[in-house]
């Protein structure tokens, strides 16, 4: 319904529009997980604004205990990246530099679906609070070495592919840009995926996570990608993650219909 012409004539009508955005106000500061409310233009702007009923951002102890449904199935949007990783391991790479990579969500699940390689080095990166809980369940799960956790961005300096599965939109800085640039040594590939690209220029929104309210970035494409081209990276992949979307229901003209995954290439 969200987006129809027919709807924002509705929400247009001053009566109307005020009664909606008191309900979607109570609906995000309560049960509403996953869903985003207002544009900002950064970060500060979009956490002053959040509500005080949750923490602000990943790193506490109710973020660090998600996604563990996640670790034995996928989502329609995990299958090119895991149809990358495969390829790319079939090419020789051999170690990932996981970003944002939670609790180890992507190397658990994807190994239900395809085998990787004996000789993998698979390097988590995330806060620290998720960071503890990831080390925690490796040992739980009896993972072998090959999967370690980190919260220092330099440790991808020489990793084969940096991947990046929904985590970029989290991060103000740095950039992923200004991530790679900082590496002595750069990944040979870049495998993005289920990141908010749009065509318009980049913003800022405030996500419910369920456990916490997070800033959220929407980048403009372009600009999202010129760093990356200019370090001499090239777009070997595009494609849609049509199963995820960005609502702003009072903002329709900031709604994202589809996610982007992009394999970038040095």
């Amino acid at each position: 319904m969200y987006g129809t012409a027919m709807f924002e004539r509705l929400i247009a009508v001053p009566g109307i529009r005020q009664i909606y955005a008191r309900r979607l106000e109570k609906g995000f500061r309560g049960a509403w997980a996953g869903t985003c409310h207002g544009v900002y233009p950064n970060f500060a702007a979009a956490g002053q604004a959040a509500p005080k009923t949750k923490p602000l951002g990943y790193d506490n102890a109710g973020p660090a205990q998600m996604y563990e449904e996640r670790l034995n199935r996928l989502v329609p949007s995990d299958y090119p990246a895991m149809f990358w990783l495969n390829k790319l391991f079939s090419e020789g790479a051999r170690r990932v530099y996981d970003f944002g990579g939670h609790i180890g969500v992507a190397y658990y699940a994807y190994q239900h679906y395809f085998d990787f390689p004996k000789d993998v080095s698979w390097t988590v990166y995330d806060v620290p609070a998720v960071v503890e809980a990831g080390r925690e369940l490796a040992k739980k799960r009896g993972a072998p070495e090959a999967l370690s956790f980190t919260s220092e961005v330099s440790d991808a300096s020489g990793a084969d592919i940096f991947l990046a599965a929904g985590s970029l939109q989290y991060v103000e800085s740095p950039t992923l840009g200004e991530m790679l640039d900082s590496l002595p040594s750069k990944p040979k590939f870049v495998l993005v995926n289920k990141t908010p690209l749009t065509q318009r220029e980049t913003f800022v929104t405030l996500q419910n996570i369920g456990t916490a309210y997070c800033p959220y970035i929407l980048f403009n494409e372009e600009t999202f990608k010129a760093p990356l081209l200019a370090g001499g990276y090239k777009v070997r992949d595009r494609w849609e993650n049509a199963d995820h979307t960005c609502e702003l229901p009072l903002n329709p003209e900031h709604t994202l219909r589809r996610y982007t995954g992009l394999l970038f290439e040095r």
